[in-house]
């Protein structure tokens, strides 16, 4: 935004040279200067109770009083002019004050009254100044100009008349009033006190100083009017706030004195109460508004040290520099692009309000006070940003947008409308940082701007640079979004689509580590990082942004003790085995990048502390990760993982140390990887280089850099040790290990491989667990988890929140939900979060969690707003969901599919089940085991359950949504299990999916049949069977359950038919489609009908609309047939008789026509 400027009120009188003989008839009248006595001239004044009037002099010319009066006029001429600036500022919402109005300084006024003197001329010389092209009206400028328009035309519609010389006159002294109003001119800004003006308070000494060789020192020249005595030990040399003696008293003491002599507690001077103060003190020690002397303990705080520059240390070369100096004011003169506007909205423009704006150069968006929105009465609608300053990067903050505002100067009528606006309670703006004129007369290079003091751009003198503020508007999830969320799985992907699409990325990834993988002699493996680029590229050198991120992480080291101890223990271990090292010298033109770093903690594991790297971190609008290849998806399936954990009665898990450390980046690209730390830990010591010698956790290469890596390690020595192997490359998930086998000793076996394996890759394989004693007794005590309790299984490698995790319980080797609620308030985001907090990747308990769904998306249809309270009619079903959290930790689930004297299993099959409501639909499968004595055993392995959508769908269509699901899951399970399925059965109570898959011949409508057509390429048709409603368990998941009713129910041991030694076929249904079905299509069917090409007699007649027609069209050819003259009368009755007997034949003939006449 531009700097507005406008003269306002440039009135004054033309000065003339010689003097006046009042006693005259033939001098004119001449105007004085404004600094001469008001209304005099050289040697008189003009006043109505003088006999010697200047109208007299001129005598009337031809009756020509118009010219008259303005010959007595005093001439105008531009000699003071005020400039006045606009534009939206923090919350110093004045206009400029002084304390005595305009004094000397007062030519508006002065004119004024010059002109009120002449009020008492002869009223026929009085001067209409409305007239066209009046040359005192002319003089008027800009906004007072079209005020005094306002007031002819308003004359002009009343009486008819221009306004008198008397209105003009009163309208320049009200208008006079304005401009020298004592508390809200806008003319003080650029008016310079007189001595009578001055402030009571004492002067600051002038300061110079000079550097020499050994000292710097400031000479001080003290203002000639003494101080007065400081009220503590009357010494006039200092006053109260450099006093020794009022700095040794107690805090209680000093308070006391000060309330005893009235002092104010920011500038310990007299005649003023703190919250007026204008000269608050700086407290040296914290850089707060307060005197230093009342500094106390409680308010102190690190002060950042300015930044040093390692020299080279040379004793002769080296030399103290002390600086004395001596300031009155603590706190630095400092001004900013700071202007007064009017600020208004576009649909009320009349209703405008008075302001300050801060004019921000390095700010992309504006922002403005919340209550100054109240006052111009605007809308608003609530949005979350992301703010990123020197402080904090893409912080979010809560605030509002308004659109519409538009800002004008004081005396401006030109409009600059603003684009969208987001509002904050409070703006860190000082009204010492307003530039006035005083402020330009205290530098010698800008006094000559103080009469016209425009907003000086960029002049934060005493910053070292002015820092950027960025605002980015975080999208509001709308309610479709959540919907389409709840209605699909929470961190579902599409299982089939894992390996179908590959893109070119993905294929350069591979092959640029296929290519420049290689082993080092310590094992480990060494990788590039994968640019996009076919080339390293070139970055700027962004030190000055990792150094700001290092002082704000000093502040936090400095105020967190535990927090300082973990990093510094971090850090050290990461230099002491290699991961870390310092940087060498980086030569001239070669490219560096700093990552800036941050220490987080896991939520399950609050005592850890891990240090992450952000690579995401832009400067110049360019970020590490922007320039790395992420490449393709190489983690193994969550699901598969978990499920083959269940296969086998012996559980194995552990984990691979530092996972993403153990991979090495080549030297040549480390510079890349640069980072600042202090030596030792010592935060008083300069900032070191260090640069990562390894893959490090925070870039967004680095997770497919290290799986690719460890999938690498496990296929080239899969010739040695092929259990271990496998093991490595299918049943990991990131870091973590799981596994199960079916015997004691294959478990002790896997364990010693898969060490001796990773060892080989310069991998450590420790953290070891298990439900089996004796596997852990044959693993090292250093190698084992630190604890038997139950582990956390929710596998996810990045520190976000699971308050809600399924747990493995050692002891009883099952599934449980240890539920840790937190106090989340009972509003749609409350909600959300809770729900989608609730870890269940197997589906065990999603029949409770589809109740949940349910209510968030009834609030979602009713438009609820994200934190309004919850109605009243859902109220009572939220508190109820929640209390069935609690009852979740009674629910347990047996990890192994089998019991573990269940045998040798013969048979194994694949039950799903799948169904449908107006709530939901979901899936369930089960794995039916059966052994060598016949016994079966049934248990769930997976089920999935989502709320219906909001747009109205048949029962049918949902039916078949469920049985899509359980067909995909189908697909899923065979390929993770890893286990010899001899039969699958799909089951649904619907007779009309049934119809719909066994259909043949019959095309139906593009949901129906896009549907069908992904079941029959999963499954065989004769796989699906019927069953009744009331033992579908799958019905559960479509209607939801109460937590205490999933243990209870048939939900978690499918129905009792599965249990049976046979399944008894179920009762023969058609599988005919219902006439009159909506999806099928309907046949259409075309006739073709044969007509001869050439006409006849009886298509001619078939034209006639009725048979009396015919019969006249008849008589009429009979009457040319007889050669009759025709005749212009109507057909007689006798005609048409005669007409009628005539005898027609189907022949074809060549014409129509012709054929009608030769039989008439």
């Amino acid at each position: 935004m531009g700097v507005m400027r406008h003269d306002f009120l440039d009135l004054a009188l033309k000065p003339h040279s010689g003097g006046v003989d009042v006693g005259s008839h033939e001098q004119r009248p001449v105007a004085v200067d404004p600094g001469e006595t008001q209304g005099q001239f050289a040697g008189g004044r003009i006043s109505s109770h003088r006999g010697h009037w200047p109208w007299r002099w001129t005598g009337v010319r031809a009756g020509d009083g118009l010219e008259v009066a303005y010959g007595a006029l005093p001439q105008p001429q531009l000699v003071y002019p005020v400039s006045w600036s606009v534009s939206s500022v923090g919350n110093s919402r004045q206009a400029p004050r002084s304390s005595r109005g305009c004094g000397g300084a007062d030519p508006g006024g002065s004119f004024a009254d010059q002109i009120g003197e002449t009020v008492n001329s002869p009223p026929r010389h009085q001067c209409p100044v409305g007239v066209p092209d009046p040359p005192l009206a002319l003089e008027l400028r800009g906004p007072t100009s079209l005020r005094w328009n306002r007031v002819v035309v308003r004359e002009l519609d009343g009486s008819g008349d221009y306004p008198s010389f008397a209105c003009f006159t009163e309208f320049i002294q009200t208008e006079a009033r304005i401009a020298c109003n004592p508390i809200a001119s806008p003319l003080l800004m650029n008016h310079k006190p007189t001595d009578e003006r001055v402030p009571k308070r004492a002067k600051a000494l002038n300061t110079s100083a000079q550097r020499n060789n050994s000292t710097s020192e400031i000479k001080e020249t003290p203002n000639s009017k003494p101080k007065p005595p400081c009220p503590t030990c009357k010494d006039e040399t200092h006053g109260v706030a450099k006093c020794p003696t009022f700095a040794a008293k107690s805090m209680e003491d000093k308070k006391a004195f000060i309330h005893e002599n009235h002092l104010c507690f920011g500038c310990l001077r007299k005649g003023h109460s703190s919250k007026d103060c204008k000269r608050r003190h700086t407290c040296g020690t914290c850089n707060r508004r307060h005197p230093t002397c009342l500094h106390e303990e409680r308010d102190k705080r690190p002060v950042e040290a300015p930044e040093k520059h390692s020299t080279p240390t040379d004793d002769s070369a080296s030399q103290e520099i002390k600086v004395t100096s001596h300031t009155v004011m603590q706190r630095a003169s400092a001004t900013s692009s700071i202007v007064p506007v009017l600020m208004s909205s576009a649909e009320e423009p009349q209703r405008e309000v008075l302001t300050y704006a801060l004019l921000d150069t390095q700010s992309d968006s504006t922002f403005i006070l919340e209550d100054l929105l109240e006052e111009l009465n605007v809308d608003t609608q609530p949005v979350q940003l992301k703010l990123s300053t020197m402080t904090a990067i893409d912080t979010v903050i809560a605030s509002k947008s308004v659109s519409g505002l538009q800002v004008r100067g004081l005396h401006s009528e030109k409009q600059i409308q603003l684009r969208q606006a987001y509002t904050r309670n409070f703006i860190p703006v000082d009204k010492s940082y307003i530039p006035t004129k005083k402020t330009a007369l205290q530098w010698p290079h800008l006094k000559h701007l103080a009469n016209k003091l425009p907003p000086l751009q960029g002049c934060e003198g005493n910053q070292r640079f002015v820092h950027r503020v960025a605002v980015k508007e975080i999208p509001a999830p709308s309610t479709t979004d959540v919907l389409k969320v709840l209605e699909s799985d929470f961190n579902e992907k599409r299982y089939e689509d894992r390996d179908k699409y590959v893109s070119q990325d993905d294929v350069r990834f591979v092959q640029l580590l296929s290519d420049n993988i290689s082993q080092k002699e310590d094992g480990h493996y060494e990788m590039p990082l994968p640019f996009k680029s076919s080339s390293p590229p070139l970055l700027p050198n962004n030190k000055r942004l990792a150094t700001v991120r290092l002082q704000y992480l000093k502040k936090r080291l400095k105020a967190n003790k535990p927090y300082n101890d973990q990093y510094k223990a971090f850090m050290e271990e990461m230099m002491i085995r290699g991961d870390a090292e310092p940087a060498p010298k980086t030569p001239e033109g070669q490219t560096v990048w700093y990552i800036p770093h941050h220490g987080v903690y896991h939520p399950k594991k609050p005592e850890k502390l891990r240090v992450v790297f952000d690579c995401s971190a832009k400067f110049h609008g360019v970020s590490l990760n922007d320039m790395l290849l992420t490449g393709p998806d190489l983690i193994n399936s969550l699901l598969g993982v978990l499920c083959r954990f269940r296969k086998e009665a012996v559980a194995v898990i552990c984990d691979i140390e530092k996972m993403f450390h153990q991979f090495l980046v080549p030297p040549k690209l480390r510079n890349y990887l640069r980072f600042l730390w202090w030596e030792s830990g010592d935060l008083e010591r300069e900032p070191q280089d260090y640069q990562m010698a390894v893959h490090l956790f925070g870039a967004s290469s680095s997770p497919g850099c290290a799986n690719f890596g460890l999938k690498y390690l496990a296929r080239q020595h899969k010739d040695d040790y092929p259990s271990a192997s496998a093991f490595i490359e299918k049943n990991f998930y990131v870091d973590d290990g799981l596994t199960s086998v079916p015997s004691i000793e294959e478990a002790k076996k896997l364990i010693v491989e898969a060490q001796e394996l990773c060892k080989r890759g310069g991998l450590r394989l420790h953290k070891f667990n298990s439900n089996e004693r004796e596997v852990l007794d044959s693993v090292d005590p250093s190698e084992r988890a630190v604890t038997t309790e139950p582990l956390n299984l929710s596998l996810n490698a990045t520190p976000t929140e699971r308050a809600l995790g399924i747990q493995w319980s050692l002891e009883h080797d099952t599934f449980s939900f240890n539920v840790d609620l937190q106090n989340k308030p009972s509003t749609r985001r409350g909600i959300l979060s809770v729900i989608a907090s609730l870890y269940d990747p197997l589906g065990f308990v999603a029949p409770f969690t589809l109740s949940g769904k349910c209510i968030l998306q009834e609030l979602c249809r009713r438009g609820i707003g994200w934190d309004d309270p919850l109605p009243e009619d859902l109220s009572p079903r939220w508190e109820e969901w929640k209390n069935g959290l609690q009852k979740l930790k009674e629910v347990s689930i047996p990890r192994c599919y089998r019991p573990q004297d269940f045998g040798k299993t013969v048979t194994t099959e694949l039950h799903h089940f799948s169904d449908a409501s107006n709530v939901g639909y979901g899936t369930c499968s089960y794995l039916r085991c059966k052994n060598d004595n016949d016994e079966v055993h049934c248990s769930l392995v997976m089920a999935k359950a989502r709320v219906a959508p909001t747009k109205l769908t048949s029962i049918p269509r949902l039916e078949l949504s469920a049985a899509v699901v359980s067909a995909r899951l189908s697909v899923m399970l065979k390929n993770e299990l890893e286990m010899q399925i001899d039969e699958e059965f799909f089951w649904t109570d619907s007779q009309v999916v049934l119809a719909y898959i066994n259909n043949e011949a019959r095309r139906f409508h593009v949901f129906v049949a896009n549907r069908v057509q992904l079941i029959r390429e999963n499954t065989d048709p004769n796989q699906w069977y019927y069953i009744d409603t009331a033992e579908n368990p799958a019905d559960h998941a479509s209607r939801g359950l109460h937590a205490s009713d999933i243990s209870s129910t048939n939900w978690l041991s499918g129905p009792k038919f599965l249990w049976e030694q046979e399944i008894h076929p179920r009762p023969h249904l058609t599988t005919e489609l219902l006439v009159g079905d909506p999806e099928v299509k309907a046949i259409q069917v075309f006739a073709t009908k044969h007509e001869p090409s050439q006409p006849n007699i009886l298509n001619s007649l078939s034209r006639f609309s009725s048979w009396t027609r015919l019969l006249k069209v008849v008589a009429r050819i009979k009457r040319l047939k007889s050669e009759q003259e025709y005749p212009r009368e109507l057909v007689t009755v006798e005609e048409r008789e005669r007409a009628a007997e005539v005898q027609v034949t189907p022949e074809v003939s060549g014409s129509a026509r012709f054929e009608l006449f030769e039989m008439c």
